[in-house]
């Protein structure tokens, strides 16, 4: 008969409460230095950017710093079990394992990251991430699995 401190259950309650402990703290944002666009020496006014020129600049900006955070909450929290596929869970990309879980949608899975379902905990112990957080870090996590 087995020991109840030895059940699988326990175990990985107490494996992913470490993980929590130790990754719980987001690392320092990282920031980018551009350098300052070059000023034409035959102008002495300077160039307006369209409008919707920008917002296309902006809306890759803003597409590319969010793969960067997903990447950095899945290192971070997620991978503990993804990369592996621990207690079952879906592993990164692998489309034998995601195809059933997106088959119910992205509202499925972001009720079971929000709430937690069989061995993940709510949020999958990334408690200060926000719901936009952990939507783009699912969305990085199925992207190869599509």
């Amino acid at each position: 008969m087995r020991h109840p401190v030895f059940a699988p259950s326990w175990f990985a309650c107490l494996v992913l409460a470490l993980l929590a402990t130790a990754c719980s703290k987001d690392p320092e944002p990282q920031t980018k230095n551009q350098p300052a666009a070059p000023a034409s020496a035959s102008s002495t006014s300077s160039a307006v950017e369209p409008a919707s020129a920008a917002a296309s600049a902006q809306a890759a900006a803003s597409q590319a710093d969010a793969t960067v955070s997903a990447n950095a909450l899945y290192q971070a929290v997620c991978a503990a079990c993804h990369t592996d596929g621990v207690a079952g869970a879906p592993k990164l990309g692998n489309r034998e394992d995601w195809q059933p879980r997106l088959a119910q949608g992205e509202a499925a899975l972001m009720e079971s990251v929000m709430n937690g379902k069989g061995s993940m905990p709510i949020k999958g112990t990334a408690l200060d991430a926000s719901e936009e957080e952990l939507r783009d870090t699912v969305r990085y996590m199925v992207q190869g699995a599509q």
